[in-house]
């Protein structure tokens, strides 16, 4: 008789303890969503890059990205974007749709916008020579179009 007892005790609180810690990983995936890395460039040379920093803004709010990395000149915006590993799935959907809202922010603007490392690693190198002031604004052009043509190679 105990046992019959003891074994619906067991079964029926089992299930209140599984549901609680979900919770707790709802609450942790929004903060999760919220730490998205990308830095604001602040810099001193001749080609402003306040561009930049709108399009980290507007990529920001897209909740499948994890990090970000901009820079332009006065006619190109070059972008690279790490997204959540279930994202993957539908990476070029997702780049589609990012690219095409840039384009209705920036019409006057060449964009290129990529979810590949290698253009994640040098963006983040320009971005550190552009803070320290490292970077004429015609390194700048020549490093744009390096990276460009880096983009279009197939791996």
């Amino acid at each position: 008789m105990k046992r019959p007892l003891l074994i619906l005790i067991i079964l029926s609180v089992t299930p209140i303890f599984g549901c609680m810690n979900n919770e707790s990983d709802e609450t942790q995936n929004r903060i999760q969503q919220q730490n998205i890395d990308f830095e604001p460039i602040h810099n001193q040379t001749s080609v402003d890059q306040q561009v930049s920093n709108e399009v980290k803004n507007i990529l920001s709010e897209h909740d499948d990205i994890t990090e970000i990395s901009v820079i332009n000149n006065h006619q190109d915006i070059v972008a690279a974007i790490n997204v959540k590993p279930l994202s993957r799935f539908q990476l070029k959907k997702t780049e589609k749709k990012l690219k095409k809202k840039l384009s209705k922010h920036f019409p006057d603007n060449k964009i290129t916008l990529s979810t590949d490392k290698k253009i994640m690693i040098e963006l983040n190198r320009v971005e550190r020579s552009m803070q320290k002031n490292n970077l004429s604004k015609e390194q700048l052009k020549r490093k744009i179009s390096d990276i460009k043509k880096l983009s279009k190679e197939q791996t």
